[in-house]
């Protein structure tokens, strides 16, 4: 009876063992694919990363190329509205002139040829 028991008693230990090697297994392989998803995780977070830097600078690249556009356009806009004052002037001065000379035919006043000098 004594040799029965240990007997089961030693099945039961081989069992539980096989059992225990069987979830060390399984534990070790679900341990193995958690690492790799871990691994491919944070690949896929340095790129976004990397990626996120990039986007950043030409951000940064865009709008310091913005503001030296702007620039660039209100001098345009300066310079514009300086000759067209200045054309105006002409206009004008050719205008008296003409009235002065009382509808005489002026060579000093062409107003096609100011436009395009300017």
């Amino acid at each position: 009876m004594q040799k029965e028991l240990n007997y089961n008693l030693d099945f039961k230990i081989n069992e539980m063992e096989c059992r225990l090697r069987i979830e060390k297994t399984t534990l070790d392989d679900y341990v193995q694919v958690l690492l790799y998803k871990i691994a491919e995780l944070e690949k896929q977070f340095a790129d976004e990363n990397e990626l996120k830097g990039m986007i950043q600078k030409q951000i940064v690249n865009i709008e310091e190329e913005m503001r030296r556009l702007t620039a660039a356009i209100d001098s345009d806009n300066t310079q514009m509205e300086t000759l067209k004052n200045k054309l105006q002037n002409e206009v004008l001065a050719c205008e008296d002139s003409i009235k002065q000379k009382q509808k005489k035919p002026s060579n000093d006043c062409n107003i096609n040829k100011l436009v395009k000098t300017s």
